[in-house]
């Protein structure tokens, strides 16, 4: 069974995780040792595997904070795009002389 995201951050909890994260130009860079960035990297994994659809982030001014380095200007935040709902687009409506709706194709 593939760990959840907080499991790898529990399996992690003794190590000296640090990143720093933050743009450049056209860039987002991502600085960290080895073990740093295997971390960073088994966190995705985990967070792409869950079946929920559900954000999560960390940053270094909030919540994770700690696996940041002062440097850091930059958060990371991820959405799994194939688990949320696409948004019903909304059909054009027309109403005739009674006031009767009418559904028109787009």
């Amino acid at each position: 069974m593939a760990k959840t995201v907080n499991q790898v951050i529990r399996s992690h909890n003794n190590e000296k995780i640090k990143l720093t994260v933050g743009t450049d130009d056209n860039f987002i860079y991502l600085e960290g040792s080895k073990k740093s960035l295997k971390w960073l990297a088994e966190i995705i994994d985990a967070y792409a595997e869950q079946p929920f659809a559900d954000d999560y982030w960390i940053r270094p001014k909030g919540a994770g904070n700690s696996y940041f380095t002062r440097k850091s200007t930059h958060g990371i935040y991820m959405l799994n795009t194939d688990l949320v709902k696409p948004k019903q687009k909304k059909q054009n409506k027309k109403v005739d002389k009674n006031h009767n709706q009418l559904s028109l194709p787009e």
